[in-house]
């Protein structure tokens, strides 16, 4: 109870300032991170000290202040070691997953700042119906992202479907399908091989995973399932050297020696399993993926004059590759401006200037997405289920 005094109060601060100014302003200060950061790291520093302290002073006051008898009732308020310790730790890896899903680019660098603060100041007992060792917070992930996803794939299916029927009544969808098939065929091959080797690994570690992470055969195959998604956009990009395409393939045979020497006589029925369970995965990811994908090139982008430019615009990518052998130099320095996701102001001045220059009147950038509202949204969500929205649903069914 303590810790809801302490942190919720500074929480729903956080929360609610962060959502509103993204939501108005298409931005998230890091001076709201930084105090949320700040208030939650001092609070245990001096929790981790009262606990070390706590005995002393309190054997102190009741014997030299208060005067008692050494024999009296001496009731001594401390907070678990070990608590502190998991809030630490849950917060750091929260902090080395929010770099790495930026460094994937699954969200801003303020989206990953305020998940990580987030982590640091949602007590452990709202995670407590899916509570997952080391990282609780992974729960609190699930329930930003899940919202998310199911919103816009709804929002880009309805269009995805009128633009089809678009297509069906001009005769271009036959050809377009063909084309795009014959052009990622390469990619769904590499990514099936990763695939195959995620979920075998699933399979045959299941139990030993499910021990270590305290988690039902259910919640290890949606941690896997959450991940393959994630990952499997930049993971494309990556797979297209040789390299790791290799180490992918070896991994994949060095799971298949595993499962043949300790798992003969299932291995067969697994592994035909695996393969199903990958290439209904691979088509439903790609389709989804196509599906957004399309939606944010045809919907998610607007076409704004140079000027109107600003730090945080987002450069669209189809804007980006009309400079590719145009402008080498222009382009990579687009790209890198993009993994930043903002222009610092000299960096602003410049390009206006160079499209200035070049007569460049008009530029596509991305729609704003006030992603601080739906990860308030997560985190409401999660104080309401203490728990995994996909775990409420599944005990539902």
């Amino acid at each position: 109870m303590i810790f809801d005094y302490l942190f919720l109060p500074a929480l729903t601060f956080i929360a609610g300032i962060t959502a509103y100014q993204d939501l108005k302003y298409g931005k998230i200060k890091n001076k709201w991170i930084i105090l949320g950061l700040s208030y939650g790291l001092v609070v245990i520093a001096l929790l981790f000290a009262w606990d070390l302290l706590a005995q002393p002073l309190s054997k102190f006051y009741y014997l030299k202040i208060k005067q008692l008898a050494p024999d009296s009732s001496m009731p001594v308020f401390t907070v678990s070691f070990s608590y502190l310790l998991i809030l630490i730790v849950n917060f750091l890896i929260s902090v080395v997953a929010s770099f790495l899903m930026w460094r994937f680019r699954a969200w801003s660098a303020g989206d990953a700042k305020l998940f990580f603060a987030f982590s640091l100041l949602l007590p452990l007992k709202y995670y407590s119906k899916t509570y997952l060792p080391f990282w609780p917070s992974f729960v609190l992930l699930v329930n930003i992202f899940i919202p998310v996803f199911v919103f816009f794939t709804i929002k880009a299916s309805v269009f995805l479907g009128q633009s089809v029927l678009t297509k069906i009544r001009e005769k271009k969808l036959t050809s377009e399908v063909k084309k795009s098939l014959k052009s990622g065929l390469a990619d769904i091959l590499r990514l099936f091989i990763v695939f195959v080797s995620m979920f075998l690994f699933t399979q045959l570690f299941q139990q030993q995973l499910g021990a270590a992470l305290s988690l039902n055969s259910f919640f290890s195959q949606i941690l896997t399932l959450s991940v393959l998604f994630l990952i499997s956009k930049p993971l494309t990009k990556y797979l297209k050297k040789k390299m790791f395409l290799i180490m992918a393939v070896l991994f994949l045979l060095a799971g298949i020696i595993y499962g043949w020497v300790y798992h003969p006589s299932s291995l067969l029925a697994m592994f035909y399993k695996i393969l199903l369970m990958a290439s209904i995965f691979l088509v439903l990811i790609g389709l989804l993926r196509k599906i957004l994908d399309f939606y944010i090139k045809e919907e998610g982008v607007q076409e704004i004059s140079s000027d109107e430019l600003k730090a945080n615009s987002q450069i669209s990518k189809e804007f980006m590759l009309g400079f590719k052998k145009e402008s080498p130099e222009i382009y990579d320095y687009l790209v890198e401006m993009g993994k930043k996701k903002s222009f610092s102001q000299t960096e602003l001045v410049a390009f206006k200037k160079y499209c200035l220059e070049r007569k460049i009147k008009t530029i596509k950038i991305y729609k704003s997405f006030p992603f601080a509202v739906w990860m308030t949204l997560g985190l409401v969500i999660t104080l309401i289920v203490r728990g995994s929205i996909l775990s409420l649903i599944y005990k539902m069914l």
